[in-house]
């Protein structure tokens, strides 16, 4: 579900749920993202780049090691789905004893010490994919995949200039995201399920100063709707492109030539 907002708070989020807790949680460690689910899973994917980036810059095995458990913990969570559920509870079992080795062992690296204590305060968090295999992911990739055509158009067009407009495009986004986690397309939903009718009015939008004919079948709102977010997706595509074309051919500044001599009168 996509929501616009002027804050990332935590009133966001306890606003856009409207009292539900889901099952469980599964988000970065930004502190706007916590305490929403009964159970949380801690992106994994996030914590990897950190211990990468302590790997680079400091000065100590203890980053190598934090890197060697996340992969294991990702080839778990690839195949997951294929072991029975003996065999998942003894796999995190010996990555949480190997966890609890590397949180307990000793540094002097700054970089290596932070770390050490970001993965510590989310121990608890690391592994819950475990308790609920095939249904939970590892990390929240797929949210952010879902967030970033939003980012490339924000960064495109500097933001939109009304809540009414932004509002509009979340909701659009919203109606074509669910119908692919669905297995359909927003122009042929299933017969068993009908178009979300709360979403249809996001399509009676305008654009820029041009204002669309609404088709008046569903169908019609929906084809409409998939046409939009293709034609966005496109022209940030074509603008990024075109930046970076310019970027590279753009030819050097000539030097500026002697300035002349001036003859005594």
């Amino acid at each position: 579900m996509h929501q616009p907002d002027y804050s990332r708070g935590a009133r966001v989020v306890e606003e856009t749920m409207g009292g539900h807790q889901p099952e469980v949680w599964i988000s970065d460690r930004y502190s706007a993202q916590q305490k929403h689910g009964a159970a949380h899973q801690t992106c994994l994917a996030h914590l990897a780049r950190d211990t990468a980036f302590a790997l680079e810059h400091g000065s100590d095995d203890l980053p190598l090691r934090f890197k060697l458990w996340f992969g294991k913990a990702f080839d778990l969570a690839a195949d997951i789905a294929d072991f029975a559920s003996a065999t998942i509870a003894s796999k995190k079992r010996v990555l949480e004893n190997q966890l609890a080795a590397i949180l307990g062992a000793a540094t002097e690296c700054d970089l290596a010490r932070q770390l050490q204590a970001k993965i510590g305060r989310a121990r608890d968090q690391l592994l819950t994919f475990c308790d609920h295999p095939g249904e939970v992911d590892a990390t929240n990739n797929g949210s952010e995949r879902k967030l970033r055509p939003c980012v490339i158009q924000r960064k495109v067009t500097n933001g939109y200039r009304a809540m009414w407009a932004a509002q509009a495009e979340a909701d659009v986004r919203t109606t074509v995201d669910t119908a692919r986690l669905k297995a359909q397309t927003p122009s042929r939903p299933s017969s068993k399920s009908s178009p979300d009718t709360a979403k249809i009015h996001a399509l009676k939008m305008r654009v820029g100063n041009y204002t669309p004919a609404t088709p008046r079948t569903a169908k019609g709102r929906l084809q409409l709707a998939e046409s939009k977010i293709k034609d966005d997706e496109r022209r940030a595509r074509r603008a990024a492109s075109s930046r970076s074309a310019r970027s590279l051919k753009r030819p050097a500044s000539p030097p500026f030539p002697p300035m002349p001599s001036m003859a005594r009168c």
